[in-house]
């Protein structure tokens, strides 16, 4: 395929491979931590919301920001991203609903130079990140791109599946959701993890490590799907994933989606 070619162009292929495994060990790692010291579950969506701080938190923003200042774009993230299966040649626009920093839009941008690459954030994020690099922030979804892609954020936002159709209705050919945290009924919980847990990088000097709390719900699958089919789209590729999954007992489950136009 264009997209192998193109990531050994930046790094080796066994490069990729280790960093593959690294990162879905950092992932399963981190996603066990951060359940070993989940609060209990919440009666509703604003009942986790008030109990936990502000994703928008400056103090949050402004680390990842900086923590991502010392990563080089070296293609490993898209190595071990499942949206590299579905951008098959270069020149195309892609949509990444809570991409943060937009480290994985530099990697993609790295491979595939003639397209633009579009993350959708919270507005204390695009603010400060605005004009930073090669890709672009704004804090709606646009109305048209090729790819749609989100990953680890619908759980986050109060009408997760308002936004997932959203991003539907916006895609031509490709949509894909990764690191979801997925159960048949809806469970609300205020997650908390180390602020040093977040972001990619070397840690950065003048920050003290701390708890960091969000409100968490989990997402129906089965509406996932029923929006893509109702949009003309199919699932082709359908793999389980550890990374990003909330546990409680076994009711909660991750899979990583890849829908394109059927």
């Amino acid at each position: 395929m264009v997209v192998k070619r193109l990531l050994k162009k930046i790094l080796p292929q066994a490069a990729i491979d280790f960093a593959r495994r690294q990162i879905n060990s950092r992932n399963a790692g981190r996603a066990n931590d951060v359940a070993s010291v989940t609060d209990g579950i919440c009666t509703s969506w604003d009942e986790a919301v008030t109990s936990a701080a502000k994703y928008s938190d400056t103090d949050l923003t402004l680390f990842k920001i900086k923590r991502g200042e010392g990563r080089i774009a070296d293609g490993s993230l898209l190595a071990a991203c499942p949206l590299k299966s579905v951008i098959p040649e270069d020149g195309y626009t892609i949509t990444d609903f809570g991409g943060s920093i937009g480290d994985l839009g530099l990697d993609v941008l790295a491979a595939f130079p003639r397209s633009r690459y579009i993350v959708v954030e919270n507005e204390t994020m695009v603010e400060m990140m605005r004009g930073r690099n090669a890709v672009q922030f704004t804090t709606s979804i646009p109305d048209q791109c090729d790819i749609f892609y989100t990953s680890g954020t619908l759980q986050y936002v109060s009408h997760p599946m308002e936004v997932f159709e959203a991003g539907v209705r916006s895609a031509r050919r490709a949509v894909v959701l990764a690191r979801n945290s997925f159960c048949k009924n809806e469970i609300f919980r205020v997650q908390r993890s180390r602020l040093f847990e977040n972001g990619s990088g070397p840690i950065p000097e003048g920050f003290t490590d701390r708890v960091i709390t969000y409100p968490h719900r989990t997402i129906n699958e089965d509406a996932v799907h029923a929006i893509a089919e109702k949009h003309g789209f199919k699932c082709l590729e359908r793999q389980e994933a550890t990374s990003g999954v909330l546990r409680h007992k076994d009711e909660v489950y991750g899979v990583d989606l890849v829908f394109t136009r059927a």
